[in-house]
């Protein structure tokens, strides 16, 4: 194996290792690795994240109606907070509605209300992960409103909706949603999981990813040659070396979805190997536990 797919390997055995550690009650640091130790990196399983479990804990749970789902999915990922969640759905049911008619005449105009409000009392409702937004802001005068007005415009492209719906693979539905102007791949990519999650849909895990500009910088490190390829020896490493988890009885390896996730990651890991870089990256990555005190360390997984 080469040198850099070792780095890989070990960097996802050992970040999945801190979230074990976590999860079992011990105290920071965690790990002996600098970086790991210094700086925040998410999960390499993505639906071990916080905002994934988020998602799967209140919007993914619901009608399983395709549109619904889709519509539940897209308009989480464009939000991607929990907090915003949670005031969409206390002015409005979010699946209370029967055709893309009945929701662009009864339900987006209550959204839109609570994000004026909200955002009239200078609340940021959305994080920037995903976000495009000057090609969102055809859409709507602030970005609140216009994110909604997006996934509405999404949800009633018949034309879109089914081939998305019909897709066998979860690659081909990301493609389907990127002919909607304003839904790059990399946007597309996340709402598909997403959507995938609701278990609305019959998409399979076929061993390929869309692959964003984090992870394919990582696909990069791995070496020069065609990314599918190299994708797959990655994908391939991680089954037999890489971490798993569950129980006993359900242990699951990583897949597609979190070796694209991982990629991304440890690109910015190897990033950070750079003493100038380590000088430069933003403070908001730096971990700090409160005043590294062990008990406030151990109370929540990431």
């Amino acid at each position: 194996m080469a040198k850099q797919m070792k780095s890989f390997i070990r960097f996802a055995n050992e970040r999945h290792a801190i979230y074990e550690r976590r999860r079992e009650g011990d105290s920071y640091p965690w790990t002996s690795d600098p970086i790991l130790r210094k700086y925040k990196f998410c999960n390499v399983f993505r639906h071990l994240d916080r905002g994934s479990q988020d998602f799967l804990k209140l919007a993914a749970p619901g009608s399983k109606d395709p549109l619904h789902a889709l519509f539940r999915a897209a308009l989480w990922t464009v939000f991607n907070k929990r907090e915003t969640w949670c005031k969409l759905a206390a002015v409005a049911d979010i699946d209370g509605w029967d055709n893309p008619r009945d929701l662009t005449c009864c339900m987006v105009p209550k959204l839109h209300d609570c994000v004026d409000a909200t955002h009239n009392t200078g609340v940021i409702m959305f994080t920037h992960a995903y976000h495009c937004p000057h090609a969102w802001n055809r859409y709507g005068a602030t970005l609140g409103r216009a994110v909604i007005n997006l996934v509405t415009t999404l949800i009633s492209n018949e034309d879109i909706t089914s081939k998305f719906i019909n897709a066998k693979n979860l690659v081909d539905a990301s493609f389907a949603l990127t002919a909607l102007h304003g839904i790059g791949p990399f946007f597309a990519w996340q709402i598909t999981i997403n959507a995938w999650w609701t278990k609305a849909f019959q998409f399979h895990d076929d061993g390929r990813a869309l692959i964003g500009q984090g992870s394919l910088a990582g696909l990069r490190l791995l070496g020069d040659g065609d990314k599918h390829h190299i994708f797959a020896q990655a994908l391939h490493a991680c089954e037999e070396r890489g971490p798993l988890y569950g129980t006993a009885s359900t242990f699951r390896m990583m897949g597609a979805i979190d070796v694209e996730h991982a990629l991304c990651e440890w690109n910015k890991y190897v990033d950070l190997q750079n003493p100038k870089r380590d000088k430069e990256i933003r403070k908001d990555r730096i971990y700090r536990p409160n005043a590294f005190d062990p008990a406030s360390a151990k109370a929540k997984v990431n």
